[in-house]
């Protein structure tokens, strides 16, 4: 409704005081019940409200809980809680599992990581792979991303997993894997600078496409917790530079690398009796111990499933 009121009606409104009072308070009433369009123009522009641009604590949260649909651009920054990737999930920018936090990827997932990310593990990365359906972190394109370091107090473990394209460093934390397979770093692939290995029943490196330099790089000034058994050591350049670690158990492994065990390290000690060398025992290897080796490839190593 729009009232109109011309100059020459004010003027006999004016001379009947009440009669003017009264229209005047019906037009104010009128007005004050038209909606107050422009505190809300623009508003459209902002989906989503609350000025949420995708950043900051709303990318947080959004991370801490994702289930793993990879929705939008991607997942990246901190995962604050608990949570499981399934299906196909998409890394697209750095990724820190913090302290306490367990991130599981579930049998038959795969993880696709962008070249320019990496992941920085200070919680939990458990792949729960089947010999059925394996757990699965791989580069979103070309043939590697960053590298996967776990640090302190972080542990990444693996069961039926395969992951390929990255560096997985370890600063302190703790590498479990078994009945899994881990291959093509562009420089090297298990780098230790100090924490606990526990690798068995696992395929390090790939018989036929592999970018990697030396499959093991153990070293750093912290003590190396190392147990390398059952596994098949293979077609690198290197299969182990051994430069810090006491008590290392390599027992009873395939080894077919070009060169098996750098030669010539010393101040370190190990044990890789019960192997299978290909090119025989290795020569120079001070402080590793040989007892009876195998003259065939074990059958017993390598993923069982």
């Amino acid at each position: 409704m729009i009232f109109t009121i011309n100059s020459a009606k004010l003027r006999k409104l004016a001379a009947h005081p009440l009669l003017y009072t009264a229209v005047m308070n019906k037009v104010l009433a009128v007005a004050l019940a038209l909606p107050l369009t422009a505190c809300v123009v623009g508003s459209s522009s902002q989906p989503g409200g609350g000025g949420d641009d995708g950043t900051g604590s709303n990318m947080g949260s959004n991370t801490g809980s994702d289930t793993g649909s990879g929705g939008g651009g991607g997942i990246s920054g901190h995962i604050t809680s608990d949570t499981t990737w399934s299906d196909t999930v998409d890394i697209s920018g750095n990724v820190t599992i913090d302290s306490g936090v367990t991130v599981t990827v579930a049998p038959g997932a795969t993880v696709n990581v962008a070249g320019v990310a990496g992941i920085t593990v200070n919680g939990t990365l458990a792949l729960t792979g089947t010999a059925a359906s394996k757990a699965t972190i791989q580069p979103a394109s070309g043939s590697a991303f960053q590298a996967l370091n776990v640090a302190i107090g972080g542990a990444v473990t693996g069961t039926f997993a395969s992951i390929h394209g990255a560096e997985i460093q370890l600063n302190g934390g703790s590498l479990t894997l078994t009945d899994s397979k881990v291959w093509g770093a562009p420089g090297d692939l298990l780098v230790m600078n100090g924490g606990t290995i526990n690798v068995t029943y696992t395929n390090i490196g790939d018989a036929t496409s592999d970018t990697t330099h030396c499959n093991m790089h153990f070293g750093g000034t912290t003590p190396n917790l190392i147990t390398i058994e059952h596994d098949n050591i293979t077609s690198r350049p290197y299969g182990l530079m051994f430069y810090a670690g006491t008590n290392a158990d390599f027992k009873n492994n395939n080894w077919t690398n070009m060169i098996d065990i750098e030669p010539g390290v010393s101040g370190v000690t190990g044990d890789a009796s019960g192997s299978y060398f290909m090119k025989g025992q290795p020569a120079g290897t001070t402080g590793i111990t040989f007892g009876t080796l195998s003259q065939t490839a074990l059958t017993d190593a390598g993923p069982r499933g």
